[in-house]
């Protein structure tokens, strides 16, 4: 999982999946829930809400994620905090899923 970048102030949900490599935060899981924890940290380091792009990876440690150049399989996982604690996951990989917010 990479935090995006905010790149468009005139639209504040606009947010641009940044590569591992040049990513500023960049995290590694085995599971998917392991993300919520991370991204609550990162929300709390950055002192605003943030999104963070995910896709599943064959690296086993977070070094062997800084060195690559680009995504091994585009992310299709898009998580966003929300104010109150929540977390809005969105998931691309099927267009018929429904936008889900759990807690952090």
């Amino acid at each position: 999982m990479t935090m995006a970048e905010r790149t468009r102030p005139d639209v504040p949900q606009y947010a641009e999946d940044v590569p591992p490599a040049e990513a500023s935060f960049l995290a590694r899981v085995d599971d998917f829930a392991s993300l919520f924890p991370v991204l609550a940290e990162w929300r709390d380091l950055v002192g605003q809400e943030v999104t963070a792009y995910a896709s599943p990876s064959s690296v086993t440690t977070i070094e062997e994620a800084r060195l690559l150049a680009d995504w091994e399989h585009t992310p299709d996982i898009r998580l966003d905090t929300v104010k109150g604690g929540w977390v809005q996951v969105s998931d691309y990989r099927e267009p018929n899923l429904a936008v889900a917010a759990v807690p952090a």
